[in-house]
């Protein structure tokens, strides 16, 4: 599973709402549902910056 999202948050917050979302199972795989969630609910358009990294 390959996904990319950008989070406006600190670093703190980020793994809160990681922790919070349960992405990960038991195993520590990635539940792809629950990651497509945090995606929609988190995510944001990727800034210009980004899109032109490594151009």
């Amino acid at each position: 599973m390959k996904k990319s999202f950008e989070i406006q948050e600190t670093n703190k917050n980020i793994i809160e709402i990681l922790y919070k979302s349960k992405i990960f199972n038991s195993e520590g795989d990635l539940d792809e549902e629950k990651v497509d969630r945090l995606v929609q609910k988190y995510g944001s358009d990727f800034s210009p910056r980004f899109k032109n990294y490594g151009n």
